[in-house]
């Protein structure tokens, strides 16, 4: 009978683990495919866009191409990547 009662708790806690681990799916990297710089996240799935309107004004964007921050570098320099001196 102990083991019926413990069996739906561990199945809550992987649950509640697995969850938990989904949820902290933050954009870690980027991908560059020709002009085109790539948000992506933990699992590879593109999640927005980067986009250099102004000379080092950068903007991240979302799938539906809202501004979700912005991203100051010194000109000529791209961000997420270190600047080489001209």
């Amino acid at each position: 009978m102990a083991s019926m009662n413990t069996t739906p708790t561990i199945a809550v806690l992987i649950l509640s683990t697995a969850t938990s681990a989904l949820a902290a799916d933050t954009p870690p990297s980027i991908r560059v495919i020709g002009q085109q710089v790539y948000t992506v996240d933990q699992r590879g799935n593109t999640t927005g866009t980067i986009r250099e309107l102004s000379p080092g004004n950068w903007h991240v964007l979302d799938q539906k191409g809202m501004t979700v921050r912005t991203i100051q570098t010194p000109p000529g320099c791209q961000p997420f990547l270190p600047c080489q001196g001209r």
